[in-house]
């Protein structure tokens, strides 16, 4: 969230403006259901605090004092009559040290200093036996009177990961804090309760709702108030608001726990299967046992529903389809359909080598934009490769289409690069694909440097559009505005992202092909990636010296030392992150598998290594030790390889986190490294 600012677009003018200057953040805007004022969070006074902006009057103001607890993924939420809002608030006997950060402990001036932790754990450390795991994630729901700014704390340390009002105002929807059976399960779950929307006792409703795949998990009311859908182990169930036992609808397919939507009538569901497919799923009467697939006539990823934002509901514009946002995998174009909800063949309303714009990494991307109140305007944005998001406002039948923002005019005086989509054959006879981003200006025939952004087990080639590509160390239009190309391709990689055997073939097969096709210089190659793709870039270099420079950020070196890596939660208790990325992948401790971790760590074959390698790590990364770093630095060192460690204090996992200073440091010191071993 470094560097967020929210910018208000004028519809009939098109012009745009900042609602606050440029110190501080702000973020995770919602509109009351009147139009009449913006919710958002900002922290422009220190603490994260709840801000109201009206239009009507153009006053920007703090709207509660009290300190919200950290809501990057949550916002506000209001009561349907528009004269309260919920939040997370920080419990009361913590302060916060600094913007949206928790308060540290105080150091103490006598006495030991010294962490006691106990196995078996006491009731204090096992999170079988404390009601909320982690401690950080404690928090009090909260309701502001947007009149007052009064704000009333409904229920404390509490640890909520949403709160979802229902559309009556009479009740709150909550998923609880997320917990574990057992040290030994990875997987958290969830509670699922409600409570009188002005204060009461939480009822449960389920237990062992799974976090879906960003962290959360999104429960959806009837417009009518009268039932809540939610998925448990991947099946539909709906749940009485007013008591009684919550009904499993029929559906043999699993779904995806974040992406449900009723009909705006409420007698139909719509959902999708963990495999993409939409399913209309009818809730009341026997038709309730027959839910259909509707399918789109080419294949597609990131599929995308349009709905009114925090409505709950998806948008039919004239109650006998939805409307969707699709992308062509053969080509990377993107579409939007209007579906008919009887299975009928869609309609394809705009299609365009653009693709629509998903929300990022911690927030629900299901969807993507909004629709007026009286649903005759629909709002949306598109990028491309070149052009970072802009918004664009049309009619329902997506004919007539206007551009209203040009957030970045910056940009048009800079020479970018343009995609391509190639392809190879593996050694199964499969075919593969990659995306390559040209050199600004690039030429047919110009052989170039070309790094080779990786992240095992991903699609990169899906993103052929993208103007900003997952998990990349630094945008990648940075490389390509300075004559590099960059090529993205898919690659395969067990359980959990940790790189295995394939990783390296996968990834030559691909470097093979963008020189077979007069792209790259094969004495000019590089490789880099973050994270998942930090590791896989430890272990090529450790398999092949085809890379004459390498960059390493956040990646994992020894199986066995990540396994063992000891993480603690604020209020000490062990976390066990690590164990179980390396066990689910290697199939088991390593005192049961010894030989598997060492054939899984590149630190026990940097003897093999000849690519100068850039290693970057966060002292404060809870994710993945900077010790992981340390390993890979000091045995390159004593083997008098080239290496350098880049070790930034105060920092933790995400580079796009870091502090402006440090993130232009970042930037720098790559692109001089690549300068340094690539250029001629």
């Amino acid at each position: 969230m470094a560097g967020a600012q929210l910018w208000v677009t004028g519809i009939e003018r098109s012009e745009s403006w900042p609602l606050l200057g440029d110190e501080g953040r702000s973020w995770r805007p919602s509109w009351s259901p009147d139009g009449t004022r913006l919710a958002f969070y900002a922290d422009h006074q220190g603490a994260v605090q709840l801000w109201s902006w009206q239009p009507a009057v153009g006053s920007v103001e703090v709207l509660s004092g009290q300190a919200l607890f950290t809501p990057w993924q949550d916002t506000p939420r209001w009561s349907p009559d528009g004269s309260r809002v919920y939040v997370l608030l920080l419990p009361e006997q913590q302060r916060p040290a600094a913007a949206g950060t928790l308060s540290a402990p105080p150091d103490p001036t006598d006495g030991p200093t010294v962490d006691v932790l106990v196995s078996p754990p006491p009731p204090s450390q096992d999170p079988t036996a404390r009601a909320h795991e982690p401690a950080q994630r404690l928090c009090d729901v909260g309701i502001v009177d947007v009149r007052t700014g009064a704000t009333e704390r409904l229920f404390t340390e509490f640890g909520p990961m949403g709160v979802y009002p229902s559309p009556d105002g009479q009740w709150l929807a909550v998923v609880g804090p997320d917990t574990r059976p057992s040290l030994a399960q990875y997987q958290y779950t969830h509670p699922l309760y409600l409570m009188p929307a002005m204060g009461g006792t939480p009822r449960l409703v389920a237990e062992g709702l799974d976090r879906g795949g960003r962290g959360r998990h999104d429960p959806a009311w009837s417009p009518d108030s009268r039932h809540l859908a939610y998925v448990r182990d991947g099946r539909l169930w709906l749940a009485p608001a007013n008591g009684g036992e919550p009904r499993q609808l029929p559906l043999d397919v699993e779904l995806d726990v974040r992406f449900l939507l009723w009909h705006p009538a409420g007698k139909q569901l719509l959902g999708r299967d963990r495999g993409g497919r939409l399913w209309i799923i009818p809730t009341e009467g026997p038709g309730s046992q027959k839910a259909r697939p509707l399918d789109l006539p080419e294949q597609r990823s990131r599929l995308c529903v349009m709905r009114r934002i925090e409505s709950g509901r998806f948008w039919s514009p004239d109650g006998d389809t939805c409307v969707v946002g699709a992308r062509d995998k053969a080509t990377g174009r993107s579409a939007v359909w209007r579906v008919p909800l009887d299975g009928t063949p869609p309609e394809r309303l705009l299609a365009e080598d653009r693709v629509l714009h998903v929300a990022p990494v911690g927030v629900i991307d299901s969807y993507f934009g909004d629709v007026s109140a009286d649903g005759r305007t629909v709002a949306y944005a598109i990028e491309d490769e070149s052009h970072p998001p802009d918004f664009w406002v049309t009619d329902p039948t997506f004919r007539e289409r206007r551009r209203i923002t040009h957030l970045n005019p910056h940009l048009d005086e800079v020479a970018l690069g343009t995609t391509r989509l190639i392809s190879w054959e593996t050694t199964t006879g499969e075919q593969a694909r990659g995306a390559v981003l040209l050199p600004a200006n690039y030429r047919d025939g110009q052989r170039v440097p070309l790094i080779t952004h990786v992240y095992p087990g991903s699609s990169l080639s899906n993103e052929l559009h993208d103007w900003d590509p997952y998990s990349s160390i630094l945008h990648l239009q940075l490389l390509a505005s300075r004559g590099y190309g960059v090529l993205m391709p898919d690659t395969p990689a067990k359980q959990l992202g940790v790189p295995d055997a394939r990783l390296t073939t996968a990834v030559l097969l691909a470097v093979n092909e963008a020189v077979r096709l007069g792209i790259a210089d094969p004495e000019r190659l590089g490789v880099m990636g973050h994270s998942g793709g930090g590791a896989a870039v430890n272990r090529l270099i450790t398999e092949t010296t085809r890379f004459k420079a390498a960059v390493s950020a956040a990646g994992r070196s020894d199986a066995a030392s990540f396994f063992g890596q000891l993480r603690l939660w604020p209020d000490g208790s062990p976390d066990m992150f690590g164990i179980h990325i390396e066990e689910g992948a290697l199939g088991g401790p390593p005192w049961e598998r010894p030989y598997d971790y060492i054939a899984a760590s590149p630190v026990f074959f940097l003897d093999r290594v000849e690519t100068p390698l850039l290693l970057i790590y966060g002292i404060e990364d809870d994710a993945v030790g900077v010790e992981q770093g340390g390993e890979m630095f000091v045995g390159l060192r004593r083997l008098e390889k080239e290496v350098t460690l880049l070790r930034y204090r105060g920092e933790g996992h995400f580079l796009t986190q870091y502090s402006e200073a440090n993130r232009r440091d970042v930037v720098a010191r790559v692109l001089a490294w690549f300068d340094q071993h690539l250029r001629p």
